[in-house]
């Protein structure tokens, strides 16, 4: 049961993380979640050269975080769920 109920939480993160954005990939939001993150605070670099340094929830950007791409774009501010909020 324990199983089932974790494999279900996980896809509901995931269904909730989706976004479709040339910076906000769904491949970002998938590679967190993967390994259960319960740090509140921390950097993570990414496969796509993405760099984020901030809060965390269970493996999603949640809180104040900085999130800077290879291409030099940068976004700063408020994340929930694995989105930019704000």
């Amino acid at each position: 049961m324990r199983g089932f109920l974790e494999r279900r939480r996980y896809r509901v993160l995931l269904a909730i993380s989706c976004v479709y954005s040339k910076y906000f990939k769904k491949e970002e939001a998938a590679e967190t979640l993967d390994k259960i993150n319960n740090e509140t605070n921390g950097v993570h670099e990414y496969r796509t050269g993405a760099r984020y340094e901030g809060q965390w929830n269970g493996g999603m950007r949640h809180g104040w975080g900085i999130m800077i791409w290879p291409d030099g774009a940068r976004y700063e501010g408020e994340w929930q769920f694995n989105q930019a909020y704000g």
